[in-house]
């Protein structure tokens, strides 16, 4: 580690943690903490009424047990752990090949990354009516449409109440945001690989 380095490290670095810190880690751990607890959103309800306490309103695993006596909230839960498994390997996937894409573009890489890494620049609001906008009238009346250039019924009306479409619309949104952020880790790792490897592998024809 080079004494430039040593020297601006910890100045550079730690504003960002006190922001990661206090914006995210701290209302994480205090969030986690009120949900065993019977907090009300500006007080707590103990067994004695309002209290200040939060220890006095400590209810353990009763709001859990209460959640997932639910029948919304099963169901949201688990719509919601299929979404991330399948959004963490669809993210993955495509970012791997978005980054050998790139790799192995010899002119205009530049412009190809930015491209790719554009969406995620985007807040969530935005991108909502982006994709409301694409999946209403390009999917439903331009290309997948009963008159569309490809008619294929379930890509039309991505926003109705079928949980298999929004499932599937969200994954495509999760998608074109994401792969960017992760091709870029993915061209980086793919940068530092020896050339060995690369030669080795060509000699064996793999």
């Amino acid at each position: 580690m080079s004494k430039l380095y040593k020297k601006w490290f910890f100045p550079f670095v730690l504003p960002a943690f006190a922001v990661f810190l206090i914006v995210v880690l701290i209302p994480f751990i205090i969030g986690i903490f009120y949900s065993f607890t019977g907090w009300r959103g500006s007080f707590f309800m103990g067994p004695n009424g309002r209290t200040t306490n939060p220890f006095e309103a400590f209810l353990g695993l009763k709001n859990y047990i209460a959640a997932f006596k639910q029948e919304s909230f099963r169901s949201a839960f688990l719509f919601s752990v299929k979404f991330t498994v399948l959004a963490v390997i669809a993210v993955n996937v495509v970012a791997l090949a978005q980054a050998l894409l790139v790799n192995a573009i010899g002119k205009a890489v530049g412009i190809f990354r930015a491209t790719f890494f554009l969406p995620n620049l985007l807040g969530g609001l935005s991108l909502g009516f982006i994709w409301l906008f694409i999946f209403n009238n390009i999917f439903t009346k331009v290309l997948f449409g009963k008159e569309g250039l490809i008619p294929i019924k379930f890509l039309t009306y991505m926003t109705d109440k079928d949980p298999n479409k929004l499932m599937f619309a969200i994954l495509i949104m999760a998608v074109w945001q994401m792969s960017g952020y992760m091709m870029v880790i993915y061209t980086t790792g793919l940068a530092n690989i020896s050339d060995d490897y690369y030669e080795a592998a060509s000699i064996n024809d793999i």
